[in-house]
């Protein structure tokens, strides 16, 4: 990205997932379940543990 973060992003089975990982400062993720119409954004402040859970739940859907 311009301001040089660099962002990851997922578009599939019913989730668009984003993880922005800036030069400075915790990774941000942002997602929404198209199928039950949940938004949630989380930044990763302690590790990669919700941004596991969401690729977990990504990868278990048909």
């Amino acid at each position: 990205m311009s301001r040089g973060d660099v962002q990851l992003e997922w578009h599939l089975r019913g989730m668009d997932i984003e993880v922005v990982v800036p030069p400075e400062g915790p990774p941000r993720v942002w997602y929404e379940d198209l199928r039950g119409g949940t938004e949630r954004e989380l930044t990763l402040t302690e590790g990669p543990g919700p941004l596991r859970e969401v690729l977990r739940e990504l990868t278990a859907r048909a």
